[in-house]
């Protein structure tokens, strides 16, 4: 923009220096002033191209910035016009005998550059489809053609994900048409829990004009609320009482019990438990076997051994009388995830007290992979929408120390809980448990605490599953916790069998 002009109507003038000799004893009401071509001074520059006329009915004024603009010495910087307000300016004359104050009921630029602009979009996101996020893109005036080129550039919403990626595209405004031309974003609606998130749409290359306002934001404001509740309680396995503190799973009132005094310490919680049903059947490194707890049904199951009474059919029944909720996990060595999902949870899905399937992928191809080997997005995608066609408020579990092996999919359905162990001190455990919920971020994480290898720390806590996570909630009060299980390998420890 030409530096010759004032703040009116959005415009940016500077300073201005009227030359009228003509008006020392005159107003700007005299008729013989009408349709006369005056010059405009800016910073004691004077431009060369007529800009100041005052039009017949007094009561208007046209400013023209002409094409080209010549700068030289201000003859007469004592004659002074500077804005009042929006709507009138006023004429200093220089014999000081009047004060004239005119009206601005118009004001044109002609033959100027203009400037264009885009606008900030706010909106929900929607739970579902998509949804139009419309940005105004605005000249300053239509005189001529100009165009300006645009895309989209990802800042906390991504557009593998948040909303549809606008590729470099051009925006052609036609001399004479509209000031405002409109961009649409298409968003992604979901009913995931997450913080409000941006994206851009950038504004690069203006062809005959000028860019005031370069980058439009649009912020995708969270719409979903948690529904989710916290179940605490415990793991428990058949191998459980092989550590000295540990507790096998033949028993449910003593697990009833633990479940409610873990719930207990979590107000809002409700207890539960992961009830390993698939167990490795051989030694951790040699076997590609997994053994399941109930008789063989009919059909070929590779990798797969069966018992010869139901352990686990009474277990459930006791946990369905007493409000339980439990994840059905299993230790797959090479047996396939979605044949063994098929086995157990159409065998048990009548059960009330089922709310999912677990895996617990340290043991996944453990014979090639000695610490599991790492979930794909797309084995997590897909097992994640299979334990929905048995319940679909079931959920999916993926148990790791190390989140790499859990994939970077984050499917709304799926808890991802850590077991780490041999963590040194309660500050290591808290550090170790708000990184886990840092790195999913807004996906539900659980804790699967209390391994004996940590006993010479938490052994001296007055109440070890409190002590242990309220330090993680207070630091993470907005986290998406879904579960805190104590491990059988030293329950008898923190719980007594009273």
């Amino acid at each position: 923009m030409a530096r010759n002009s004032f703040v009116i109507f959005g415009i940016s003038v500077l300073f201005l220096c009227l030359i009228i000799p003509s008006l020392l004893s005159t107003s700007f009401a005299d008729a013989s002033l009408y349709n006369t071509i005056y010059e405009v001074c800016s910073d004691n520059k004077q431009v060369q191209s007529p800009v100041l006329q005052i039009s017949s009915d007094s009561e208007t004024i046209k400013i023209d910035l002409g094409k080209k603009l010549y700068s030289h010495t201000c003859i007469n910087t004592t004659n002074l016009i500077h804005a009042i307000d929006s709507n009138t300016i006023t004429a200093k004359l220089t014999n000081s005998r009047a004060i004239v104050t005119i009206t601005l009921l118009e004001i044109d630029l002609i033959n100027g550059t203009p400037s264009i602009t885009i606008n900030d979009v706010t909106s929900l996101e929607g739970n579902s489809g998509t949804s139009n996020f419309v940005f105004a893109v605005t000249r300053s005036d239509n005189a001529d053609a100009i165009s300006v080129n645009y895309a989209t550039a990802d800042n906390t919403g991504k557009s593998t994900s948040d909303y549809v990626a606008i590729p470099p595209a051009t925006l052609n405004f036609a001399a004479g048409g509209p000031l405002t031309q409109t961009i649409s974003v298409s968003v992604n609606g979901d009913t995931t829990v997450e913080p409000n998130e941006t994206f851009f749409v950038n504004l690069s290359n203006c062809v005959g004009c000028t860019i005031s306002d370069s980058q439009g934001i649009g912020t995708i404001t969270n719409d979903d609320s948690s529904t989710n509740t916290m179940f605490a309680g415990w793991r428990s396995s058949e191998y459980g009482n092989d550590n000295p503190y540990g507790h096998d799973q033949s028993d449910p009132n003593y697990w009833i019990g633990v479940a409610q005094q873990m719930s207990s310490k979590f107000p809002g919680s409700a207890p539960g438990g992961v009830l390993v049903v698939g167990e490795l059947d051989g030694a951790p490194g040699t076997t590609t076997s997994t053994f399941m707890p109930f008789p063989k049904p009919a059909g070929t199951y590779p990798n797969v051994t069966f018992g010869t009474t139901d352990a686990i059919e009474p277990l459930l029944t006791a946990y369905d009388n007493a409000g339980l909720k439990v994840y059905l996990q299993v230790e797959s060595a090479d047996a396939d995830i979605p044949m063994l999902m098929d086995l157990i949870m159409n065998r048990y899905k009548q059960h009330p007290s089922v709310m999912g399937f677990g895996i617990d992928v340290e043991w996944y191809h453990q014979k090639q992979f000695p610490d599991g080997r790492p979930l794909t997005d797309s084995e997590v995608n897909a097992w994640a929408s299979q334990v929905t066609t048995y319940d679909p408020n079931y959920s999916l579990m993926v148990k790791h120390w190390d989140w790499n092996y859990l994939s970077n999919a984050r499917p709304s359905n799926v808890l991802f809980l850590t077991d780490s162990e041999d963590l040194g001190s309660l500050s290591a455990a808290t550090s170790e448990y708000i990184a886990w919920i840092d790195h999913f971020g807004s996906a539900q994480v659980g804790f699967q605490i209390g391994y004996p290898s940590d006993m010479s720390w938490w052994g001296n806590l007055a109440d070890p599953a409190s002590s242990i996570i309220n330090p993680v909630i207070d630091a993470r009060p907005n986290a998406n916790i879904g579960a805190v299980y104590w491990v059988d390998f030293s329950v008898l420890k923190a719980f007594p069998n009273n």
